[in-house]
């Protein structure tokens, strides 16, 4: 109802009645649903109806009426559930250790592609040329787009293959912003699929871990190889293969590859591997908790 409409006491009963009903509505769900996403959603829809309470009250006190303190009190009653909200958010960290506010700050802050294929070019150059002839690596069109690993058929992919699209690469968008020196490295025990084709293991992990872990990249990868030392002991391992199945890398020839590092005395050497090989026994994936 807008200020400039005529008042009409009857209308305004009814109009008022049906926002004290949509209060009541939306205090039960914030107390039955604690979901983040829920949570945020009726966040919102407070807002909405005190915005519409408040244009109610404009209207009534233009043509008036001196119902303001009726107006006054739905806001309480509307503002009430916001202490809820913030038992409740505080209570999604303590189960998930994530920070509800934190999170949607870093959504906000995520990357666009063109700024990452920025950022990781000097260190793919570098990469292709240590694996090709100089000549060769130069060919690398270094293409990146955004495919969530869960997203993805790793079999399929083995077939995938264009010499055309050297170069290309996918970013997992759910690890780009994570702080690496914090997080914590999980590594799965992979030793039952030794001899496995290595799309298999991938699927397996996108389908075991998907949900509770994250996934890193070439973002990880890049980020260990350029920091050593601050990288986890875990993945310090002599011996052992390091792989970061969140981006998929084409090589020389078209074919999809996925990046790994393994010890070199003080460093990480980088490489990467086709998916139709054989998973081996030094091999291990590295996982974040989320």
């Amino acid at each position: 109802m807008s200020a400039e409409q005529s008042f009409n006491p009857a209308t305004h009963r009814k109009e008022y009645g049906k926002t004290e009903k949509e209060v009541a509505r939306v205090k039960s769900e914030i107390t039955g649903d604690k979901s983040a996403e829920k949570i945020a959603e009726l966040v919102a829809e407070r807002e909405r109806l005190m915005a519409d309470l408040d244009a109610q009250k404009g209207a009534a006190k233009d043509q008036g009426n001196e119902d303001d303190k009726n107006f006054d009190d739905a806001r309480i009653r509307i503002q009430e559930p916001t202490e809820e909200i913030g038992a409740y958010k505080e209570r999604i960290t303590e189960i998930t250790g994530k920070d509800t506010d934190k999170d949607t700050d870093q959504e906000q802050k995520q990357p666009d592609i063109e700024s990452l294929q920025q950022f990781n070019k000097v260190f793919l150059s570098e990469t292709f040329e240590s694996w090709y002839h100089k000549a060769d690596a130069k060919k690398a069109k270094q293409k990146a787009s955004f495919e969530k690993p869960e997203t993805l058929d790793y079999a399929a992919l083995v077939q995938d293959v264009n010499e055309q699209k050297f170069g290309e690469y996918t970013l997992n968008p759910d690890t780009q912003t994570l702080d690496f020196e914090k997080a914590k490295v999980f590594i799965p025990d992979l030793s039952s699929f030794v001899g496995k084709s290595r799309h298999e293991v991938m699927q397996h992990i996108v389908d075991t871990y998907g949900a509770t872990h994250h996934i890193p990249g070439i973002e990880y990868w890049k980020w260990a190889v350029e920091n050593f030392n601050q990288a986890k002991q875990a993945i310090k391992d002599d011996g052992h293969w390091y792989f970061c199945p969140g981006s998929l890398l084409r090589d020389k020839d078209g074919h999809w590859y996925v990046s790994y590092v393994y010890r070199a005395g003080s460093r990480f050497a980088r490489t990467a591997y086709w998916f139709l090989d054989g998973w081996g026994l030094c091999e291990r994936v590295v996982l974040l908790e989320k």
